[in-house]
């Protein structure tokens, strides 16, 4: 209920009294408005409440994580400490390693160099060995070549002196020239019958040998052609040199000698065993 007060000064006297009701407020409206604010109390102080708790939480995290740091830390220092531990006992296992290899490597020193010995002489006289092997049979090449060398000069030798001999005798002996030259004309008459002219050239020594067996001579070609004789002093005795339709027929004696050698190198003179050796 609320009163109101008026000044003398404003207010105008009056004999009569006046009754004032005063309006009465709604129980609802209060009851609201007390509800307004024990919510916002209540806002307040939950958020108090949270602010405090967030608070505890932030000093709670930045309390663990300084323990989680002080561990990382110890625990390093830990790691560090283990691993130089271990370092050292490493170094240490590796010098008693080394240690007993050095005093086991001395006390086999001996036997080690026997077999080390033996291993490398053993090679050793094996390389020797294949070395005399290779010399051996370079020796041996060698003399083979050498052997085969001599022979194969020793066969040129022997036709060299089979051809010299067969020479002296052929150029030394008249009847065998006499005999050689009508034989020379006669097989090369044979190789051209059909001819239609044949001069015959030979030496003049052997002229009258081959006028005689002129008529002989005609009829290998069955008379089909004139024969003339022709003397040559730059013919070899014992050799001639036809001339026909057909060609030139070479029969000196430089020729048939050159034959001779061919058939003579061409003998067996033991080339098959110097093949073979």
């Amino acid at each position: 209920m609320s009163s109101r007060i008026f000044k003398a000064g404003f207010v105008k006297p009056s004999t009569e009294a006046k009754v004032i009701e005063a309006k009465p407020v709604p129980f609802k409206k209060i009851e609201n408005q007390n509800n307004n604010i024990e919510a916002q109390e209540a806002e307040n102080d939950n958020k108090i409440q949270l602010s405090r708790e967030a608070q505890e939480i932030i000093n709670n995290a930045k309390l663990e994580a300084e323990e989680i740091l002080q561990l990382a830390e110890q625990r390093a220092t830990n790691i560090n400490q283990t691993a130089e531990q271990e370092k050292d006992l490493m170094l240490k296992e590796i010098e008693d390693s080394a240690s007993k290899i050095f005093e086991t490597a001395k006390q086999d020193g001996f036997q080690a160099g026997y077999e080390e010995g033996y291993t490398a002489g053993n090679k050793q006289a094996h390389d020797d060995y294949m070395h005399r092997i290779n010399e051996v049979n370079i020796i041996l090449k060698e003399a083979n070549k050498q052997k085969v060398d001599e022979l194969l000069e020793a066969q040129e030798l022997v036709t060299d002196i089979a051809f010299e001999v067969a020479k002296k005798i052929l150029l030394k002996n008249p009847e065998v020239l006499k005999e050689q030259i009508v034989d020379l004309v006669t097989k090369s008459l044979e190789k051209v019958r059909d001819t239609e002219k044949v001069e015959i050239n030979v030496n003049p020594k052997d002229f009258s040998v081959v006028n005689d067996a002129l008529p002989n001579l005609k009829n290998i070609i069955h008379g089909k052609a004139d024969i003339v004789i022709q003397v040559e002093t730059h013919i070899d005795e014992g050799s001639c040199v036809l001339h026909t339709s057909l060609g030139t027929i070479d029969a000196t004696v430089t020729t048939q000698l050159e034959e001779i050698k061919k058939a003579l190198q061409s003998l067996d003179l033991g080339s098959e065993g110097i093949a073979e050796a």
